[in-house]
């Protein structure tokens, strides 16, 4: 960078060898460490000199909070920008863009497909566009339609369509009854879903297709209603058929995930306003058995809620069974006489 300045230095993924350093450093902590030095010395060699032609320094990271505090102060890295993920606005312009190469039908409605799109990645959004090209190739297409970035975005999201085997009636049924309780307790818990389908994709048998949300759940009671939400499907596997299957294994993961983010982040009952991360400690053993109550009573309330509504659950399951695919108009007509929950202030 000094033989060719004036100019601007990228430095992506920062963390690889900015990360804080260890306070007992060994063995390799130590290389990083003398690594993360004689790069701040080549930093501030760049800003010590103002008769020296200017060099301009850029990072990039996903994990700013992982970054040594002195890596990060003023005079090595004067402004910090957060980059998040782009707006209705901001992905309509990107499709705009990725679509100049590609011939789209007339009359596309680029914003529709933007909404489809949040909480997307510029990236992602990049992606999109060549699967639909492909999408709309497969069907030797001249141009690319809505249903072409639909499938781009199935593909994209629970994978491409599954050809290896074909689902047993037994599997097809299961699917519809899983997915059936898991739209119910979306409606439940004002989850917007798209549709739900049992076309088996990826590693998927089905699949509710969310509606995409720029700003992830910011109440406690909204977590909670997308716990609700993916329990529904072991609760309606577990009151229909008996037992629940090991297609809900992914569902328990993410639930747990998510409840444990929860109650680490001091929206517990055993330790309110406290957060804590993982450890030994007695007090974290307290949150993780309070998880596990409060993992079972939501499950119970998911579980009353589609006994409640077991004639819906059951007409749910014969008409995906029948269509495969319902899409959100005719969900929602189906799901109107269920009352809603209105999460807490």
């Amino acid at each position: 960078a000094r033989k060719t300045a004036p100019c601007i230095l990228f430095i992506d993924e920062v963390d690889a060898v900015g990360t804080r350093r260890a306070d007992s450093p060994s063995g390799g902590d130590r290389e990083h460490a003398q690594t993360l030095n004689a790069l701040l010395a080549c930093i501030d060699g760049f800003t010590n000199d103002p008769q020296a032609p200017p060099v301009v320094l850029i990072a990039a990271t996903n994990r700013p909070e992982m970054l040594d505090d002195a890596f990060v102060r003023p005079g090595r890295f004067d402004r910090q920008v957060s980059v998040g993920l782009p707006g209705p606005e901001a992905r309509r312009e990107m499709l705009a863009v990725h679509t100049k190469a590609v011939v789209l039908f007339p009359n596309l409605d680029l914003g529709h497909i933007a909404e489809l799109a949040s909480g997307m990645s510029g990236a992602q959004i990049a992606n999109v566009v060549n699967e639909a090209a492909r999408a709309a190739t497969r069907r030797k297409a001249a141009a690319i339609e809505e249903l072409d970035f639909r499938e781009a975005f199935d593909v994209i999201q629970i994978g491409g369509k599954m050809t290896d085997r074909i689902p047993s009636p037994g599997e097809r049924h299961r699917t519809a009854v899983h997915e059936s309780g898991h739209a119910i307790l979306a409606w439940v818990g004002n989850i917007p879903v798209r549709r739900v389908t049992i076309l088996p994709r990826g590693r998927a048998l089905g699949a509710n297709i969310l509606g995409g949300q720029d700003t992830p759940p910011c109440m406690a009671d909204e977590v909670r209603a997308r716990v609700a939400m993916l329990l529904a499907g072991y609760a309606a596997e577990e009151l229909v058929l008996g037992k629940p299957s090991l297609g809900a294994a992914q569902d328990l993961v993410e639930a747990d995930r998510l409840l444990t983010a929860l109650i680490s982040s001091g929206f517990s009952e055993t330790y309110p306003l406290v957060a804590m991360r993982e450890s030994e400690t007695r007090a974290w053993n307290a949150l993780m058995v309070e998880r596990s109550k409060t993992l079972d009573a939501i499950l119970v309330h998911a579980k009353s809620i589609l006994t409640s509504n077991r004639p819906l659950l059951d007409e749910l399951t014969e008409t995906l069974l029948r269509k495969e695919t319902i899409l959100r108009d005719e969900l929602d007509r189906l799901l109107s006489s269920v009352r809603r929950e209105t999460p807490s202030v």
